[in-house]
């Protein structure tokens, strides 16, 4: 839990720092200068811990995923939808995690459905606010959407990867990851013309790509990884909202934007109840293929 609560602490500010310092460059090259930043760190770190080739290119088919595909169509969404649109539309992730984790073990309950279902009405209580539109039928939805499914299956394949090979530490295989994530925005941004936009590049965006890089994309994700492998799946599952009511909180203190109070304290606590409920229960605990 504690390197869940510590990459949603960080994600938290980075919905405002994309949306007010990087939607005039192009989302692909964000997409691959982020995972770019932060390569060469892990990089370094990086051991084959003797994986076989299958294995690497598993590794890297899921960075491609989770990294690359979900960087691309996540900062997509910033060209067509406002900041808090987003927020709203990232509520559906917990729904994709439990789905495609009960996919993969070919197993179903309604308890661990029931349970993530409550979690995102609860971060939806604390995020909302009068003048919140959500567009559904959109070009933004579709994105959001395919971002979120990317990101849930990155972490069911991580998770599993993981537990199939305990001996292999998270920081040693983190590079390939990463790696994996850099091939897929560089095709893309060379399909679509987008290494025009790096003399765009102004200090000011340096400094959002280096938080965004380093932090967002490298420590936190890091951080995620671990701590997908340490929980439940439902607690992963539900623990992916964490960042709505924290990011809420953070824009207030950090940007002076209003909190309705009550809301955020009843969505919070709703939120926090469900993962209190589910760690302290049987729920969505099970064998895993």
């Amino acid at each position: 839990m504690l390197f869940l609560l510590i990459a949603s602490c960080i994600w938290a500010c980075s919905f405002s720092v994309i949306k007010g310092h990087l939607t005039g460059l192009d989302p692909v090259l964000v997409a691959f200068l982020r995972l770019l930043i932060t390569f060469p760190i892990f990089l370094a770190m990086t051991r084959f811990c003797g994986l076989n080739c299958k294995k690497i290119f598993y590794l890297l088919v899921l960075g491609g995923i989770q990294y690359g595909f979900m960087f691309s169509f996540y900062l997509l969404t910033y060209q067509y939808l406002e900041a808090h649109q987003i927020v709203l539309l990232d509520l559906t992730t917990p729904i994709y995690v439990l789905i495609l984790y009960n996919l993969w073990n070919k197993k179903f309950s309604w308890a661990p459905l029931l349970m993530v279902l409550v979690s995102v009405v609860g971060a939806g209580i604390a995020l909302y606010k009068p003048g919140l539109s959500l567009p559904i039928i959109s070009k933004g939805f579709v994105c959001m959407q395919l971002a979120n499914a990317c990101f849930a299956c990155g972490q069911v394949m991580y998770r599993r990867f993981s537990l199939q090979h305990p001996h292999v530490h998270h920081h040693q295989i983190f590079g390939f990851i990463l790696l994996g994530g850099l091939m897929v925005t560089a095709l893309n941004a060379t399909l679509h013309n987008a290494w025009s936009h790096l003399s765009l590049v102004n200090t000011t965006q340096i400094y959002a790509l280096l938080y965004v890089g380093i932090l967002s994309s490298g420590l936190a994700f890091l951080c995620w990884n671990k701590g997908s492998v340490q929980c439940k799946p439902t607690t992963l599952a539900v623990c992916n909202n964490l960042k709505i009511p924290l990011g809420v909180l953070a824009a207030h203190l950090f940007l002076g934007e209003e909190i309705m109070w009550v809301r955020f304290c009843i969505g919070g606590s709703l939120l926090l109840s469900i993962i209190i409920i589910v760690e302290l229960t049987q729920l969505g605990q099970g064998q895993e293929n």
